[in-house]
């Protein structure tokens, strides 16, 4: 075998590759040289290849060490947190980075930021952070700016969430570098929790390849598949543990309401709230522009949820179009007199918030309202087409969004519930239940709004 010619390369080609490598090692965390290939020659004219990239990026780390932002690793470019030619344990977390990039898709900056991401330091959105700091702040959680003071938590919290660390553990970040959090106050651990959660769903992550959780979940919602898909939860035997959490045996905790369907609408109450549901939102579609959609008025019958979802949010946004669907001198709602006293006690009473899913029984789910401000009452609420508790099957407590509406003497929610998949510690575990515990003996379990 001949060997293949010495190949080179000028100062200023290893120059522009390795600013590349540095920025793509800080806002991806590892990629492929193949990968690296691709990133470099969307940006740029006078394209690369696998061979020269390698050979440049090579000499000149080896030429100038403290300077560059990246590790070559075999075919792999790390970015700072990861060094898998020096450290052992690195390797593993590679190949666990990757196995979690696996089949997404690859976050591209704008031209004339993407340079920026050599910085290690950067951050991008930018005002997340900013809103996390002037909250700190004014509530003298943190006295000191700069490095030494609350810019340098923000750094250690961006480098944490980057990297993967589970929501979690941020609290608990804090808590150990000596915040003073006070897990007794509900109101400002709530707030607190909500800043920092959204500085979490705005952080470009490594394992979504550069995109944050927010923009990672707008793309999959736009992919959704447009014909209905259908999931069927894992079967749980009656003697396993309950997905819950409990503790119980499913047979002794959520089986029974599962058995009772008394924790759900009946077939006649969901078709009663479906098809005044879908005239309220086509009304404020119609009036928004919000969506190219036509709504069938019939339940059961097929809807693009996503597209719904989008119209439920500018309806909640401006509550009072309830008030012009069914008061407006044009009269648009073509409600029957059932469906118009319904959506009239959503029009006079709807609680749109952030609530704690607290605990499951035979007859509804139990909601613990978590907005600032707000008691923290505890709210007994109906699934729709099944149970919380089976819609759900995550163990509890459980953080979700959504909004409650009254239905008779009953409360559902909205059809819709986004969560925030937080696991808890034993900190806020006990805080929550000395919350419910505090709730129940001053308001008990409110079943009707």
């Amino acid at each position: 075998m001949t060997n293949q010619p010495t190949i080179r390369i000028s100062k200023e080609r290893k120059e522009q590759l390795a600013a590349y490598a540095s920025a793509a090692g800080c806002l991806y965390g590892a990629l492929s040289i193949s990968e690296f290939v691709e990133v470099f020659n969307s940006y740029e004219f006078d394209e690369t290849d696998e061979r020269e990239a390698t050979l440049a990026l090579q000499r000149y780390e080896k030429a100038n060490p403290d300077e560059v932002e990246y590790s070559l690793y075999k075919e792999f470019i790390t970015g700072p947190t990861l060094h898998p030619g020096d450290f052992e344990e690195d390797i593993e977390k590679l190949h666990e980075l990757r196995a979690e990039q696996e089949r997404k898709p690859r976050f591209y900056p704008e031209t004339d930021n993407f340079p920026k991401f050599a910085d290690a330091g950067y951050i991008d959105p930018a005002q997340p952070y900013a809103d996390l700091k002037a909250y700190i702040l004014k509530n003298k959680l943190r006295k000191d700016n700069g490095l030494d003071g609350v810019d340098g938590d923000l750094l250690n919290l961006h480098e944490l969430i980057q990297d993967g660390t589970d929501p979690s553990a941020l609290i608990q970040y804090f808590l150990d570098i000596g915040y003073p959090l006070n897990l007794d106050d509900m109101d400002k651990m709530n707030a607190f929790l909500g800043i920092v959660m959204n500085a979490h769903n705005n952080t470009r992550m490594f394992e979504n390849n550069g995109f944050t959780p927010n923009e990672l979940m707008e793309i999959r919602r736009e992919n959704m598949p447009k014909e209905p898909v259908i999931h069927h939860p894992k079967k749980v035997g009656r003697n396993e543990p309950c997905p819950c959490g409990s503790g119980k045996k499913f047979k002794k905790c959520c089986y029974l309401t599962e058995e009772s369907g008394s924790a759900q609408l009946s077939q006649s109450e969901r078709k009663l709230f479906y098809e005044a549901w879908y005239k309220l939102l086509d009304y404020v579609n119609r009036k928004l522009n919000v969506v190219d959609y036509k709504f069938s008025m019939k339940y059961p019958g097929y809807h693009d949820e996503t597209l719904l979802h989008k119209i439920r949010g500018r309806l909640w946004e401006s509550p009072e179009l309830i008030g012009e669907f069914l008061f407006g001198p044009d009269k648009p709602h073509r409600l029957s007199d059932e469906e118009l006293r319904l959506v009239e006690s959503w029009d006079k009473c709807h609680i749109k918030g952030q609530f704690v899913l607290m605990k499951y029984t035979p007859e509804y789910a139990v909601l613990m309202r978590m907005d600032e401000g707000e008691p923290n009452k505890l709210y007994g609420v109906k699934g729709m087409t099944t149970s919380i508790a089976e819609a759900v099957h995550r163990k509890i407590p459980y953080i979700l969004e959504t909004v409650l509406l009254p239905f008779g003497d009953k409360i559902i929610y909205d059809s819709f519930m986004g969560s925030h998949g937080i696991k808890f510690g034993g900190g806020i575990m006990t805080m929550f239940d000395e919350e419910y515990t505090k709730a129940e003996r001053e308001f008990g379990v409110v079943t009707k709004l």
